[in-house]
């Protein structure tokens, strides 16, 4: 595992990492049931959040779609600097934790976010450590002067 020619070798994508992670902490929420909000708050609140989530991750994917190189772990063909990325490295990531929260939230369920906690911890570093030795090495000083230039999170 780690960087190929190929593009980026990770141990497992990044969206299964959350879903299986959410997966697991939904249905422990369910057998330990700890709500997070009163009443009637958490859905709408919960719905919001993660529709910010998915909204984020769509202008983040129509970025790299922009620089017409892939979003996954292929071979990229530029580094991507507009829109979200100008002020972090990782949008999708954050997307991904923002729609995973506000599921949580709707869902008001205090046990669904320490999975998520673990998400984040693996993305952080596992995943994200072996994504920028790949860009260092395939951009050089360019990909250095953009991660000197803006934040790996917000």
């Amino acid at each position: 595992m780690g960087e190929s020619e190929n593009g980026i070798d990770v141990p497992l994508p990044p969206p299964l990492i959350f879903l299986g992670l959410f997966v697991i902490g939904s249905v422990t929420g369910y057998f330990i049931p700890i709500p997070l909000l009163p009443g009637g708050a958490a859905l709408p609140t919960g719905i919001v959040i993660a529709l910010a989530g998915v909204y984020l991750s769509l202008v983040s994917f129509r970025e790299f779609a922009r620089a017409k190189t892939p979003p996954d772990f292929r071979p990229v063909r530029a580094i991507v600097s507009a829109g979200p990325y100008r002020y972090t490295r990782n949008p999708i990531y954050i997307s991904f934790s923002t729609i995973y929260a506000g599921l949580g939230i709707a869902f008001n369920s205090l046990v669904t976010f320490l999975p998520l906690l673990v998400a984040i911890a693996v993305v952080d570093r596992v995943i994200v450590p072996r994504e920028e030795r790949y860009l260092e090495k395939r951009f050089g000083e360019e990909y250095l002067r953009y991660k000197a230039k803006v934040r790996r999170w917000v």
